[in-house]
């Protein structure tokens, strides 16, 4: 983790979280997991703003166990 990064984007509380916008898995190369594109977010006054994107591997999410929210997108 690179500490400029992040102190870019502070939050007080340095809760953040992940949102699941895509997957991305090739089934003509079955030895390549599977990975799930998501949004690192940061809530301000009730809106999510980006912080980060990235791949997560699949099963590193479901592990996760991840909880179903809507969060609109604008």
């Amino acid at each position: 983790m690179c500490p400029s990064h992040w102190s870019q984007t502070p939050d007080p509380s340095g809760h953040q979280e992940f949102v699941a916008v895509g997957r991305r898995a090739i089934t003509e190369m079955p030895d390549l997991p599977a990975v799930v594109l998501a949004l690192q977010i940061r809530w301000e006054n009730g809106v999510a703003l980006r912080v980060n994107m990235g791949e997560i591997a699949e099963e590193a999410w479901i592990g996760a166990g991840p909880v179903w929210r809507l969060v609109a997108l604008r």
